[in-house]
């Protein structure tokens, strides 16, 4: 049997059935813009106010590598806090957040582009948004 170099057509079909079985879902909240408190409203605690449109996305999760987590202590007692790898078909912004299982993360930076078998998937770096520090 002669090797003619990878089948970028299989690889693109496995690429569409494992976002399609393997995927979960989360509400991407894509940052769309701000309006700000000016005069009085500044002196009444009203600061800026962030404005957001949300899609359901298919995106495959995963922890990122171990040495991230961390502890952090809230009113309900010590909870795990760390990084999570989200791969999606789509470009995650900076100022966008992802809804998932009932947490909210933010983004980490830009997502970066993966190509594979003729198509792009983006990883983005997310990171627990309910915890400061």
């Amino acid at each position: 049997m002669v090797y003619h170099g990878p089948d970028s057509a299989r690889i693109m079909r496995q690429q569409t059935a494992l976002m399609a079985y393997a995927g979960e879902t989360g509400i991407w909240r894509q940052y769309a813009s701000a309006s700000t408190a000016s005069g009085t409203g500044v002196w009444a605690g009203v600061g800026t106010t962030l404005y957001y449109r949300q899609q359901v996305i298919t995106g495959l999760w995963a922890l990122a590598p171990m040495g991230n987590f961390q502890e952090r202590q809230l009113p309900g007692g010590q909870v795990m806090v760390g990084d999570v790898m989200l791969s999606t078909q789509d470009v995650l912004g900076k100022q966008d957040e992802v809804q998932w299982r009932g947490v909210t993360y933010r983004i980490e930076g830009d997502s970066m582009p993966v190509h594979l078998g003729g198509r792009v998937w983006y990883r983005t770096m997310l990171r627990r948004g309910d915890v400061t520090g």
